[in-house]
């Protein structure tokens, strides 16, 4: 029951309770309007990227102009006295989505940049278009350099209405040629359907899903999981639109579905994503490759149906909070251990598969394969990494490798019933470390299941130890 008092000062009728302020309730990132300051206090920001402060004390456009950087296209003036509400009003609306409380910082001319989408040679910007082109910046570099129109590059700033158009299409181009004039990486950025001019705009999305698709086959152990990186269960995680019941059909086909306009933006889009460059005749060879590889019979067949839920695994261990605070901690031998069998619990398979997919969301988090909904962090990555085995100059591609190797001879010693002081764990452990080298499941070459997901986790306790 709520107790009330009278307030001494107003001479009201109050609650008893103590007041909540707001700033105990929240932090104060939280009653920020979303924006580059928001995302910083948050940590949701790529660490590689300069902070939102050092962005605009380098640009420093409210003293003037920006400071030591080369781009320096567009021409920046200030506004002297600030025009009445009705006229501000008026250019609010000509503008599009401008907040009312909001004033003009400065009025941005075209210059010399090449790329202005405006009728006019001016715009007016406030702090909040300065704002979004440090999150535009961080955008272009996520999708390395792709997004297909303004319109998508819009909705995927700001949202769409219940149209389907984008909800402030004119701030989201301030904001983007504020990002193209003052980030070397977005400098020469060009927009998808500007530059290939022959494909349809509603035909990008499936390409870049078929790009991803064969950069991610091209980052693959096996020939079992290249293939599987074109099965529709994987491809369709790369797919950028939410898919109606039905709508999936034939998307995921690609034999006679790529045109010679596709190829050039395939090559083009695939180079970049793998830092590898492409021509068309190994274009053609994966595409006849994804195309046969649906018709693999027996035991490829099978191996290949175990990877269907690879991306998804992938992304179920990045989203455990068990995982997420182990590889953020010590990461000692118990903590090694933990994850790993965690990892098998949550995708219910091997632990060399569990291993592998430990290493693939590794490489994920790194930035060097594509999982949606997967935050780039270098250094966090490479330290999962670096827990493989190298194998002469490259690594074995297994998270853990040396718990994997002790798991299976632990594995195989009682299976075989060996005694105390008669261990087969050394001779085991080389011939599963090259199996594993190879991109082969131990329990497939030995004929062992038991104990992969279960009983065999005794064998690993005294890991711990060392």
């Amino acid at each position: 029951m709520t107790t009330y008092v009278i307030n001494p000062i107003t001479n009201e009728l109050e609650s008893a309770q103590p007041r909540q302020r707001v700033a105990d309730k929240f932090k104060l990132e939280d009653l920020l309007t979303p924006g580059p300051l928001r995302d910083e206090l948050k940590g949701d920001f790529d660490p590689t990227q300069e902070t939102y402060e050092e962005y605009l004390r380098r640009i420093n456009l409210r003293k003037g102009g920006r400071v030591n950087y080369a781009i320096g296209d567009l021409v920046y003036d200030d506004l002297y006295g600030q025009m009445g509400d009705a006229k501000l009003e008026r250019a609010r609306k000509r503008m599009g989505a401008v907040g009312k409380d909001e004033r003009f910082l400065k009025r941005l001319s075209k210059g010399r940049s090449s790329y202005w989408p405006f009728k006019s040679n001016s715009v007016l910007i406030t702090q909040s278009d300065i704002d979004n082109s440090f999150l535009v910046n961080n955008l272009i570099k996520k999708n390395k350099g792709f997004l297909p129109s303004p319109e998508g590059f819009a909705i995927e700033l700001f949202g769409k209405t219940k149209a389907g158009k984008p909800v402030n299409l004119n701030g989201a181009m301030r904001a983007l040629v504020i990002a193209m004039d003052n980030f070397k990486e977005a400098e020469n950025f060009r927009f998808a359907n500007d530059v290939y001019k022959n494909i349809g705009a509603t035909k990008f999305n499936y390409l870049e899903m078929v790009a991803k698709s064969i950069a991610q086959s091209k980052n693959a152990k096996t020939v079992a999981e290249s293939a599987a990186a074109f099965l529709p269960e994987n491809m369709v995680t790369h797919y950028p639109k939410t898919l109606a019941r039905g709508g999936e059909k034939g998307l995921f086909n690609i034999g006679g579905k790529i045109k010679p306009a596709d190829k050039k933006f395939l090559i083009d889009r695939i180079t970049k994503l793998t830092g590898e460059p492409v021509n068309l005749k190994q274009l053609d060879e994966t595409l006849k490759f994804a195309t046969d590889s649906r018709k693999a019979e027996g035991n490829l067949k099978g191996q290949i149906k175990r990877n269907a839920a690879m991306n998804v695994d992938i992304k179920k261990l990045y989203d455990d909070p068990q995982i997420s605070k182990l590889i953020r901690g010590n990461l000692n031998a118990a903590d090694k251990a933990n994850i790993l069998k965690r990892a098998v619990k949550l995708i219910d398979d091997d632990v060399s598969v569990a291993s592998r997919r430990l290493f693939q969301m590794a490489q994920s988090i790194a930035g060097t394969r594509d999982i949606p909904g997967i935050k780039v962090d270098e250094a966090l990555g490479r330290r999962i990494i670096d827990t493989q085995r190298i194998v002469g100059k490259a690594g074995n591609g297994y998270a853990f490798s040396s718990l994997v190797y002790d798991h299976y001879g632990k594995v195989i010693d009682k299976a075989l019933g060996a005694t105390k002081g008669k261990s087969f764990i050394g001779y085991y452990q080389s011939n599963i470390a090259k199996a594993l080298d190879a991109g082969l499941v131990p329990d497939e070459i030995f004929g062992v299941t038991a104990s992969a997901k279960n009983e065999a986790w005794a064998h690993m306790q005294y890991l711990h130890k060392h």
